[in-house]
């Protein structure tokens, strides 16, 4: 299994919690997250400019 807050995978003995996620026209999924509070990975919310990875790399 794999945690859908931080993507790390949760062990066989590690306690986690499981949310059902119904799908409105399509089958639903089911989302497992660690039970003590991880760290989010960072999302990318808009794409990067060319000149500022440019300067970067």
């Amino acid at each position: 299994m794999i945690c859908a807050r931080c993507l790390d995978q949760i062990a066989d003995d590690e306690e986690h919690e499981t949310y059902d996620n119904p799908g409105a026209s399509a089958a639903g999924c089911t989302v497992f997250l660690h039970v003590k509070p991880c760290k989010k990975t960072p999302q990318q919310t808009y794409p990067l400019q060319r000149w500022w990875l440019e300067e970067r790399w």
